[in-house]
């Protein structure tokens, strides 16, 4: 499956990928989160919030409108606090929304972790890699996305 992450608006869809599209991150904190959600669901995406200061409220919005998936929880994200929760509370107590964590010691400490994982369930954690094409390979200058 292709992700994309949208760039600020609707028209940043991506379009004629003959629906190999199937994922979009996107910043539930922003003003134009609520027409980019409205029209990925209408393209039949799964409309992800990632790497965003949102608040909480911002955050449930968000999931009210349709995100239901959190890309890489904790990572670049408002740090959780029992006055300010923000998107990672959010994502602890919505049960319909999946968490993607990237379980390699290194981006997330194990009780953090641990708490994502009895918050949701193992069936609503995804793990993923924050690897790219480069990774493991020896220092050196490499094509990744068409960028040296």
């Amino acid at each position: 499956m292709d992700s994309t992450a949208i760039s600020g608006d609707p028209q940043s869809l991506p379009q004629g990928r003959g629906g190999e599209c199937q994922n979009s991150d996107d910043c539930a904190g922003s003003a134009w989160a609520a027409p980019c959600i409205d029209a990925a669901r209408e393209a039949g995406l799964v409309v992800s919030m990632g790497h965003t200061d949102a608040t909480y409220e911002q955050a449930r919005a968000a999931m009210a409108r349709g995100v239901r998936s959190a890309t890489h929880v904790y990572n670049a994200m408002r740090p959780f606090s029992h006055r300010d929760p923000g998107v990672i509370g959010a994502v602890l107590t919505t049960p319909e929304v999946n968490a993607e964590l990237i379980a390699d010691g290194v981006h997330v400490e194990e009780a953090a972790m641990k708490l994502l994982l009895l918050a949701k369930g193992a069936a609503h954690v995804t793990l993923v890699s924050d690897g790219l094409s480069a990774t493991g390979m020896p220092d050196g200058k490499y094509t990744l996305g068409g960028f040296e």
